[in-house]
């Protein structure tokens, strides 16, 4: 629909007086001037009439009026169907019955003329699906948001459906997700709902190197359902040797316990290590009860570099701490240094590099050439869009020059370093950090260590975060 205005600062009323107006100085210009007497009359009526639109004109224009046109486009709700692509999906007696009305579901929603229907799968990765497959292996439902928040950020967005099984094994927790807008969000339950007697370790968190002289440690998390009362153990194992046990008393319906394992005195080489839980006869499944880790144990020494443009506190308490690990050698070099001496480095650190006096494009060069691990530390002096040519897509997209004051807020899922809960609570009272406001574009497999905490408002925008 087109609509038409007229705006002024002078009230339109004037126009009512514009025509009595041009056609009274139209005749007194006319009337006594002796010259237009021989001019024939058809021609002098025609300059009679242009000079009644020419002062009319101005007469209009004198008012200042500003003239508007609208154009009224009205846009069908965009409905979102999520369907979750995981292979856990799959597992459950229900499986072939929910697919069937799954795409039932789709195609009528489909056959609605007054929606928008898109249709995304998320597992792996996030994409627009012609078919299910249930194929993927992972499952990261806050990257599913995020994808949804950034594409249709600024369309008529009606509603979301989400079908999944709920679990998640990469991400942040869905529950601790920011709202996309007031977009209602609709959950339909896939997989079978039902909770079977089970235990299960659930995650290793390990590193899977580690350097003569150091202790290994492992970190296994184990959760069960609906054997509260039940007591059993929990073996580490190596060569079928069993090295340590430690017993596990099921407290509660929903268990969940992490036991930490310390070996020492290894010898240099790659070792195998074997987890595994005494079976319960209760337990519905056993196969989860049995996991590995492999772990290199190697007498080289790490070399980090640490490059910056200029110095600064921050440098000296970075090196200072990654010099305290005997496994560590750390060098602190300029760029143009550090372009010619990562050939023996196993990591580098840049920090605010690249700069916006030094885009350090050769060393970046090197960089992505050697596939050496990097760890960039973002601030203000840092040249952002010679930071995201760095990466297959851009990462961090700036709004503005805007910085946020950004508190440390610990990704509790995946705790990729095995803090505890009061190393846990002294982090996030740490004082916040200068951050760049704008939009975070990180890999769907990236792992978020710590989340940008603006305020009292947990963020999904990543604070600490390995791609």
């Amino acid at each position: 629909m087109l609509a038409f205005q007229i705006l002024s600062d002078t009230s339109l009323w004037f126009l009512l007086l514009a025509i009595p107006i041009a056609i009274a100085l139209t005749w007194y210009l006319y009337k006594n001037d002796s010259s237009l007497s021989e001019m024939p009359s058809k021609i002098k009526r025609i300059a009679k009439i242009l000079r009644f639109f020419s002062l009319l004109i101005l007469f209009i224009l004198l008012l200042s009026p500003v003239f508007k046109w609208y154009k009224t486009l009205i846009k069908k709700p965009i409905i979102v169907i999520a369907i979750d692509q995981s292979q856990s999906v799959s597992f459950n007696p229900f499986f072939l019955n929910q697919k069937k009305k799954i795409l039932e579901f789709l195609k009528q929603i489909k056959s609605y003329p007054e929606y928008n229907v898109k249709v995304i799968g998320f597992g792996n990765d996030v994409r627009t699906i012609d078919s299910l497959n249930f194929n993927d292996k992972i499952t990261n439902i806050s990257y599913l948001f995020q994808y949804i928040q950034q594409q249709y950020e600024y369309e008529n967005l009606g509603a979301i459906v989400l079908l999944s099984d709920g679990i998640y094994t990469h991400g942040q927790n869905p529950l601790y997700l920011p709202s996309v807008g007031l977009t209602p969000i609709y959950s339909v339950c896939l997989g079978d709902t039902s909770i079977q007697k089970d235990i299960w370790i659930d995650k290793l968190n390990y590193n899977s190197k580690v350097f003569t002289g150091n202790n290994i440690r492992i970190q296994v998390a184990v959760k069960a359902n609906k054997l509260m009362g039940e007591k059993t153990q929990i073996h580490l194992l190596k060569d079928q040797q069993i090295l340590q046990s430690q017993p596990i008393y099921i407290s509660k319906n929903q268990y969940y316990q992490t036991f930490n394992f310390v070996l020492s005195n290894e010898k240099e080489g790659i070792h195998k290590y074997t987890f595994k839980i005494d079976e319960l006869q209760k337990e519905s499944s056993t196969r989860n009860n049995l996991s590995f880790a492999v772990i290199q144990v190697s007498s080289d020494k790490h070399n980090i570099i640490i490059t910056a443009q200029a110095p600064h506190p921050d440098i000296g308490a970075i090196k200072s701490a990654l010099e305290t690990n005997p496994s560590f050698k750390v060098s602190l070099i300029s760029p143009e240094q550090a372009s010619d001496s990562i050939n023996n480095a196993h990591a580098v650190i840049l920090y605010q590099l690249p700069a916006k006096q030094n885009n350090a494009s050769l060393l970046l060069k090197n960089l992505i050439a050697k596939k050496i691990p990097s760890l960039f530390i973002i601030g203000a002096q840092s040249q952002l869009q010679a930071f995201n040519a760095y990466f297959p897509k851009p990462i961090l997209i700036p709004k503005s020059t805007q910085t946020d004051d950004a508190y440390p807020s610990l990704n509790k899922t995946e705790n990729l370093f095995n803090l505890s809960d009061e190393t846990i609570e002294t982090i996030e009272n740490y004082p916040p950090l200068l951050v760049n406001y704008g939009e975070y574009k990180l890999n769907e497999n990236a792992d978020v260590v710590m989340y940008q905490k603006i305020k009292q408002l947990v963020t999904s925008k990543p604070l600490l975060a390995f791609d």
